[in-house]
């Protein structure tokens, strides 16, 4: 719901940009074990209790091997169409997942971290937005906030808008006004697990 348009457009960039894990946006990928932790330490919000195991140590790092960061929808087709088929792969937007299936992952994965896809753009004549794969709640609210509109998100602001979507868009305080994300969606492009690039509308 977009109302109240001012006529202008807006591209936004992440928040984590002025952040230290700005070292990291220079690199298309990290594989030494060292520096894979330390993007582990400040890309995860939370490290769930279920990822522990008996006799494992309190501390948690991720099982990546490499961390790849792709800046479109093309290097993400690239990046899928260059593995192999048994090849593990997590993908990373807000780094909020409560079971840390995507920064943890598993032994010997491939972390695709959609951090680079972050611009968001609202037509106002339209009253529609666009919104990259790492795009999170903050940036989606405030290019949306000063179009004068509102979508139904969650009020965690590093929260991924992809991972959220892709799970209904379920708002607990915009949820009885505005409905679900998932129901306002248009158009959504997405990369298969064998990296081709498909469009569903």
């Amino acid at each position: 719901v977009l109302e109240k348009l001012k006529r202008r457009r807006h591209t936004l960039q992440n928040p984590y940009k002025n952040s230290t894990l700005s070292l990291s946006l220079m690199v298309h990928e990290i594989t030494e074990k060292e520096s894979i932790n330390e993007w582990f330490s400040k890309r995860t919000w939370s490290v769930s209790g279920n990822r522990v195991g008996a006799g494992e140590e309190d501390v948690i790092d991720t099982k990546a091997e490499r961390v790849v960061f792709p800046r479109d929808t093309e290097e993400v087709s690239q990046i899928l169409s260059s593995l192999p088929p048994s090849q593990p792969v997590a993908v990373v937007c807000g780094g909020h997942s409560s079971s840390n299936t995507s920064t943890v992952a598993v032994a010997n994965a491939v972390v695709v971290d959609l951090q680079n896809l972050n611009s968001v753009s609202v037509d106002e004549e339209k009253m529609e937005v666009t919104a990259g794969g790492g795009v999170t709640f903050r940036s989606l609210a405030e290019a949306v906030g000063d179009a004068d509109g509102a979508l139904p998100i969650g009020t965690g602001d590093t929260v991924g808008v992809t991972g959220y979507l892709v799970n209904g868009g379920i708002s607990g305080y915009f949820g009885r006004r505005l409905g679900m994300l998932g129901q306002r969606v248009i158009e959504l492009t997405f990369v298969t697990a064998d990296g081709v690039i498909k469009i569903l509308s």
